[in-house]
Formats: C-alpha cells, structure tokens, sequence
C-alpha cells in the first residue's frame, strides 16, 4: 500500500463516533457497543501489527516509537506477517457491519481492504520476489522520512536515521536471498534509480544533518552511512552483473489479481473492460487536445 494510503488508514481510524440521525436509544445504544469493540480491534491492528511491520511508514503517519527499526524483508517475517493477517481478516469480517453506525461500518471496510491489500501482495504480487527496487528505494524513503521533517530536534533524528541505516545493509543483502527471476524490466529501473539513491546517501543526508554539532555522534553517522554506500554500490554491481543477464520473469500480474487490487486499493469494482474502454477515450481526448495547442503554438511543426 502506497504512503499516503497508510497515512490515511491512520487518520481514517480516529476514533470519530458516528449515530445516524433519528435512530432509537436501543439502537444507538448497540451501535455504541459495537463500534467501541471494533474500534478495539482497530487499535489492535493498527498497534500490534500495522505499525510494527512498517515502521517507515509509522515515520510518516507521525508515530515515531518506530524510528530507529526498518522493514523486515525476511522470508520468516512475511510468514508472520501472512499468519497474522489472516487472522486479522477474520476477524474484522466477523463483526457485524449492521451493529456498527456508519462511520465505523467505514472503517470495518477500509480495515479489511487493507488487510486484503497486504495478503494479496504478500502473497501474489510478491515484490520482495519480483522487483529489485523494492529494496534499495525501500532503504532509501525509510531514510528519507526521518530527513524531510523537523518533527525533532537535528540531533534526536540523527540517532533515529544511524540506528536504522545500521539495519540497511542486512536489507540489502536480504534481497540475495529473495530474488527470483524479475522482470528485466523492473532490474533496469532499480538500475536507473540506483545511481540518485547513491547521491541521497552520499550527499543529502549528510548535508541535512551537518547542524549537528556533536562530533562524536557525526563519527557515528559517517560510519553507518559510508556501510550504507558500500552496500547500495555492492547492490548495484550485483543487479547489473549477476541479476540483469537472468531477469526474465513477467511483470504482469494477470486480470484477476489486478481486479483485486484495484477492488482492495481504491475500491473500485468496475469490470477491467470497461475500465479499458474509459481509459482509452480519456487518452483519445487528451491527444486531441494536446494536438490542437500545438498547433496554435506553432502550426509548422509537427505536435
């Protein structure tokens, strides 16, 4: 799930009770005890299993006990990681959605599309499998969350990025190990990413933090950053030289997994057709569009 959906689900969760106007005190009553058992089960989720497994994306949502750990890319947490969601589905489709007022009845939904979400990349998408970037840009935003914000002090937020950027070459290396068969498509693209990443690593962060003026924790930056280098450019070696020559795997992920990603993601359930059919005529319009501007910008060229 993108950043911003996690940020969502975290705002979209806040407890905002909700009875419809009109409904009987019996009814309203039910409805509250309902909503604070799912509300519970919400907070469950969200602190025991959401946040813990991604704890870049806690950076972001403003949740900062979570700072100094990265994503676990290891194959006996994905195994966790599925048990436990399973488990989660269960029982959020267990709570009654009629004993629920709107608003939570919402947030049954969202919660269970989430958790739906994150099964099906686990467990069909699969990029920790497939897509080469998902390691090197992972570690690269897990940085990039604790430098774009001023939510602590230079230094307190220093601390946090060299405990996590301690973790980052153990990431990488993971990928060794998961790796199989991607699509040459998606190792040309971590390929063209790398290089930038580097310059994240080597000339940004530091730059970022240069206010800190406490020379024994700057030593302590430079050592986990230069490990980080290291380990981006080994990365970057590796992808060209070994993984490259055998990237033939296929990127598509077939109608039916792409339906229900877009039914988990963005709750749209309109068949792909159709889907298709809207697409089309939206390009078809814009190119006309494009087309004519041209023309009034210069209609000796060609658009």
């Amino acid at each position: 799930m993108p950043s911003r959906t996690r940020f969502a689900l975290l705002i979209a969760l806040a407890p905002i009770w909700f009875v419809p106007a009109g409904a009987d005190s019996a009814q309203q009553s039910a409805q509250v005890s309902g909503d604070a058992a799912f509300m519970q089960l919400a907070d469950d989720y969200i602190d025991h299993f959401y946040l813990p497994n991604n704890p870049s994306g806690a950076t972001l949502a403003g949740v900062h006990r979570y700072d100094g750990e990265l994503e676990d890319y290891g194959r006996a947490a994905r195994e966790r990681q599925i048990r436990a969601l399973r488990s989660y589905q269960r029982r959020f489709e267990a709570a009654d959605a009629a004993s629920l007022s709107e608003r939570v009845a919402g947030d049954r939904e969202l919660l269970l599309s989430n958790a739906r979400s994150e099964l099906l990349t686990l467990q069909t998408i699969r990029p920790w499998q497939n897509n080469p970037d998902t390691y090197s840009s992972g570690v690269a935003n897990s940085a990039f969350v604790i430098m774009e914000r001023s939510f602590a002090p230079p230094a307190q937020r220093l601390i946090s990025l060299i405990e996590r950027e301690r973790r980052m070459p153990a990431a990488l290396a993971q990928a060794h190990v998961n790796l199989r068969n991607p699509p040459e498509i998606y190792t040309r693209i971590a390929l063209e990413q790398l290089p930038g990443t580097i310059d994240f690593f080597a000339n940004d962060l530091p730059q970022a933090f240069a206010s800190v003026t406490d020379a024994a924790l700057q030593a302590r930056f430079r050592g986990a950053n230069r490990a980080v280098i290291a380990a981006l450019r080994g990365y970057q070696g590796w992808l060209q030289q070994q993984v490259l020559p055998h990237s033939h795997g296929d990127f598509r992920i077939g109608a039916k997994a792409f339906s229900a990603k877009l039914l988990d993601d963005e709750m749209v359930d309109t068949p792909l057709d159709r889907l298709l059919e809207i697409g089309n005529a939206d390009l078809e319009r814009n190119q006309q569009a494009f087309a004519r501007v041209a023309r009034e910008l210069d209609p000796d060229k060609s658009t």
